[in-house]
């Protein structure tokens, strides 16, 4: 079958029932729990399944990122080489407000600052956040410019910052979602991105062909 484009995805759950749950950023290195192994394990089926015969696993250095891709790997029987660590796929760091609760974040930075960011994935300027929204962005798309020029099927494991930064390289789309309250991933959901055309101003531009799609869902079809 014939497979353009790249595939994304998110990683699996970090937080088991009972946990906690605060805000995990570039700081907050969390393993998969239980419940992520078993999407990645989830993720490789639906990967099968669609025929899709990856080439690379680009992701994050972070735990639960690179055990997603290793999971996947393992389950298609990929070549331990197969799996590449790219550091621009590394989540946001979230400064102060990694390891808080939304209550907790809210209570010290104000319901209006997090609802920015959570609703509409407007950067804030409290928290002191080690990451900047100019210099990710251009980290972003220049993975992306590169990736997206291999000819044969990758996927990418990363987190949701990430992926709406991703997002947010199709205005159009991006506006869209942001709308509709859909620009967020869910974990073990995936992503696809198509190369559009080239600007005037040399820049690739890129098209939203999957967003948020449960590993049940995959639309491909096995031939």
């Amino acid at each position: 079958m014939s497979f353009k484009g790249l595939l994304l995805i998110r990683h699996g759950n970090t937080f088991a029932a009972g946990d906690r749950i605060v805000m995990v950023g570039r700081n907050q290195d969390l393993p998969l729990v239980e419940s992520g192994r078993a999407q990645a394990h989830g993720a490789a089926v639906a990967i099968q399944d669609a025929g899709i015969h990856l080439e690379r696993i680009w992701t994050s250095p972070l735990l639960r990122a690179s055990e997603f891709a290793a999971i996947i790997a393992a389950d298609l029987r990929l070549k331990p080489d197969v799996v590449c660590i790219d550091p621009r796929l590394q989540e946001i760091d979230f400064g102060q407000w990694g390891g808080l609760t939304t209550a907790e974040i809210c209570a010290q930075f104000g319901e209006e600052v997090w609802r920015q960011w959570d609703q509409l994935a407007k950067w804030p300027n409290q928290g002191q956040w080690g990451s900047d929204e100019n210099s990710t962005s251009q980290q972003i798309r220049g993975f992306m410019d590169e990736r997206m020029t291999a000819v044969s099927p990758e996927l990418v494991v990363t987190s949701n910052g990430i992926l709406r930064s991703i997002l947010k390289l199709v205005p159009a789309e991006f506006e869209q979602r942001i709308g509709d309250g859909s620009s967020k991933v869910g974990t073990g959901c995936f992503c696809k991105v198509g190369l559009n055309t080239q600007s005037e101003l040399g820049l690739k531009s890129y098209d939203i062909d999957l967003w948020n799609v449960t590993a049940d869902q995959l639309p491909f079809q096995k031939v």
